[in-house]
């Protein structure tokens, strides 16, 4: 697990009161894990926080997936 991966599912687990060991990466934020909209908000939020990034409205709504998050990140972090 690289150090993007580990961090993305910590605060995943963190907002939404889940365990990390538990939450996989294909897990769906809604369906699988219960977040609510305001958590997944709280979820990026931290994330464009830590990463100095800006996550892209229109592409932020298919990211319902923490594999999804994290590809975006990765792609976008300098």
């Amino acid at each position: 697990m690289n150090d993007i991966q580990n961090y993305v599912l910590t605060i995943i687990a963190e907002k939404i009161g889940a365990s990390k060991d538990t939450t996989d990466v294909n897990d769906n934020l809604f369906a699988d894990l219960n977040a609510s909209k305001l958590e997944k908000a709280e979820i990026i939020a931290s994330l464009e926080e830590k990463y100095h990034i800006t996550f892209d409205i229109e592409e932020l709504s298919g990211l319902n997936t923490p594999l999804g998050i994290i590809e975006y990140i990765e792609d976008n972090v300098e």
